[in-house]
């Protein structure tokens, strides 16, 4: 399938080399000026988060408006390593997945996610992040932090962090598109950016009856902010209100399907689904013109997720179905100010506040309807306080140290409905040290290493058990990851851009989903490599691909011989091909061609030693976008060939279960700016 891959890229390579050939000297300096600006943000004393002495990836606004989809995880699949499962159902959403950190849906609990700087990771909710309301076109850009390095980045910053900033301003538009399985998506915009305070606007209506029986999806969402100048410095004013109803097809089981017992549409499942609210104001306070200053976010949410789910395996298999219902109210504040002491130090001291009051509920259901008690009920409150202090320091011209220390306390207060004697409060707490250099011995190419701790806060159901064979512990330490890095990234021969790393992670205490439910397995470590290059062939058309490769192993495994971590993919491979045609002033096509390719991964029988491999899943995608002044046509199509696969595959009662894709899905669509 690579090899095919190989040589589609070649045989487009035939027809569009010649169109951009004849552009090749006028650009090519354009190029090198941008490379070079890359690489001196990691060697510069910098917040943004390119100058870590860590593995990281941006995406900006220009990479993100040129994708085509409602969906906030597609936004990611080009990142190397960053592995997306997407559940497929509803509005459960979407893991990101970093360095074999999760799977099976777990990768939510290891990689802290940000949105203007406010938490997107829940405790009540085992510590998975919620992004569902986010959609592409409300983002400026998006930072990928590989490992728990950055002391900006707190609870759940075990595999790494991701913030994202959304968008201060755009042009005023009108967007329609529609697609496969009666998909269809409006999204009008307005902003003006000639107005003291600058108001982005935007709403969205997005509809689906899905490629799957029961299937369907329909959401609301509205996104509005404003900002301002004060002296020397900016705030904003953010809002959003989103509002999903949806149903859920389930999980099939890959023997059934691979025998002809199901087809790939049906639902086992026709009650399942849910709905969900979700209403937040964030407050942010930041420099102007320099990243001098002081930096503040203050936010407020309210999530109310209820899902329906029974996790059926066979045809012939009882409906089981239970509601999961989450309701949380978060608030917090985060202040740090950045210290530019002089060109070659500075220091940036922060706390963080937080706290969340809600609840999590589990109960049996017949279609949807309460049908007996609680197996889970707990009432929470979490309270998070936090302080952190990052420092840079230049002693020579090729040589940047960065150190840093980070210390959190969680407490807690919760009432188990369950099992009473569970009820109680508690706290702990933990420090995260950091360390790290850049060195730089040469024009263009960077040399980095670091080490670092990271942590994640105990989860309700571990201080607080929901079965009575289990007993409290309030004072559970939080799960510790100790991970170190090496690398470099280099740009040669003004065309070619490459990055390499290598990283080792020990991690306490690890939970893997196992037959539906999260186990804790022990201690763990993994050691991997992510290999990244881009190749500017001409000033308008490039290559680009990623290879990464973990392995994940259980350091004393419960049975003896089963040290693979389940669910976790050996191999991720990224390869495509970008172009764009500026024909004249106000007319410009670009393309993406890529392939995404996830090994499969591996499961365990019982107690049995010889691990299952589970199926490997691949896609094609290709996106188009046709401008023509005020006027954005664009197509994308998504081809996926294997037919008994999908991103996320779990086991469930010793049989792998998947979510078949659709193998054709197309959209289409017209944007108009004004």
């Amino acid at each position: 399938m690579i090899f095919q891959t190989l040589l589609c890229i070649m045989f487009v390579l035939c027809f569009v080399l010649p169109v951009f050939a004849e552009e090749k000297e006028e650009k090519l300096e354009e190029i090198v000026v941008e490379e070079k600006r890359i690489i001196k943000e990691k060697s510069s004393l910098s917040l943004s988060a390119e100058s870590l002495p860590a593995n990281v990836n941006v995406l900006t606004k220009e990479d993100i408006s040129n994708l085509v989809t409602p969906r906030h995880e597609e936004i990611f699949r080009k990142i190397p390593g960053l592995y997306v499962e997407n559940y497929g159902q509803g509005d459960i959403g979407s893991a990101l997945t970093m360095r074999g950190l999760g799977g099976g849906g777990g990768g939510k609990k290891y990689v802290a996610t940000y949105i203007d700087g406010v938490p997107q990771n829940y405790p009540i909710y085992f510590g998975d992040h919620i992004l569902s309301w986010l959609i592409p076109e409300m983002i400026e850009k998006i930072e990928i932090i590989k490992g728990p390095f950055s002391s900006l980045c707190g609870d759940n910053a075990i595999g790494g962090c991701i913030n994202i900033i959304t968008k201060e301003s755009d042009l005023s538009s009108i967007t329609g598109s529609a697609g496969s399985y009666g998909s269809f998506r409006f999204i009008p915009i307005f902003s003006y950016d000639k107005f003291k305070t600058i108001p982005f606007i935007l709403g969205e209506y997005y509809r689906t009856d899905g490629f799957r029986d029961n299937s369907d999806y329909e959401r609301y969402n509205f996104f509005g902010k404003l900002s301002f100048p004060l002296s020397e410095d900016k705030i904003s004013f953010r809002v959003n209100y989103y509002d999903a109803d949806w149903n859920a097809p389930g999980f099939l089981s890959k023997t059934e399907l691979e025998r002809g017992i199901v087809s790939r549409k049906t639902t086992l499942t026709p009650d399942d689904g849910g709905n969900s609210r979700i209403f937040s104001i964030v407050v942010s306070y930041s420099p102007q013109k320099s990243e001098k200053g002081l930096y503040i976010n203050a936010y407020y949410t309210n999530i109310k997720l209820n899902r329906y789910v029974a996790h059926r395996v066979y045809s012939y298999s009882p409906v089981n179905q239970e509601a999961r219902i989450f309701n949380t109210k978060t608030s917090g504040f985060k202040a740090y100010y950045n210290l530019i002491i002089n060109e070659n130090i500075s220091l940036t001291p922060g706390f963080e506040l937080r706290y969340d009051d809600g609840y999590y509920q589990r109960y049996p259901t017949t279609k949807r309807n309460k049908s007996g008690k609680y197996t889970q009920y707990w009432d929470a409150e979490y309270l998070q306080n936090a302080l952190f202090i990052q420092g840079q320091v230049k002693p020579l011209d090729f040589l940047k140290i960065i150190g840093g220390l980070r210390f959190d306390r969680f407490d807690y207060d919760v009432t188990n409905h369950v099992v009473s004697d569970n009820s109680g409060e508690g706290h702990t707490s933990i420090f995260s040290p950091k360390i790290g250099l850049v060195i730089s011995p040469t024009k263009n190419f960077d040399i980095f290493a670091n080490w670092s701790m990271g942590a994640r806060a105990p989860y309700i159901n571990e201080v607080s058990p929901a079965k009575s064979s289990q007993k409290k512990n309030f004072d559970l330490e939080p799960a510790k990851v100790s991970s170190w890095d090496i690398g470099f990234n280099t740009f040669i021969f003004d065309k070619i851009q490459f990055s390499f790393d290598y990283y080792q992670t020990d991690l306490k205490r690890e939970v893997a989903i196992i037959n539906n439910e999260p186990v804790n397995i022990g201690n763990s470590e993994r050691n991997g490599i992510e290999l990244e290059t881009k190749i500017f062939l001409l000033p308008e058309l490039s290559l680009y691909g990623s290879y990464s490769w973990v392995d994940a192993k259980v350091k004393n495994p419960q049975n003896p011989g089963q040290d693979k971590v389940i669910d976790v993919p050996k191999d991720i491979f990224k390869i495509g091909i970008e172009f764009s045609k500026e024909f004249n002033r106000n007319e410009k096509l670009y393309g993406d061609l890529n392939y995404y390719y996830i090994s499969g991964k591996y499961y365990y029988i019982g107690k049995n030693p010889s691990a299952v491999k589970g199926p490997v899943f691949d896609k094609y995608t290709l996106n188009l976008n046709y401008k023509v002044k005020k006027l954005n046509y664009f197509l994308s199509t998504v081809y996926t060939p294997r037919k008994y696969s999908s991103e996320i595959t779990w086991l469930n009662e010793n049989e792998i279960m998947i979510n078949p894709q659709p193998q054709w899905d197309f959209t289409i669509g017209l944007k108009y700016e004004f």
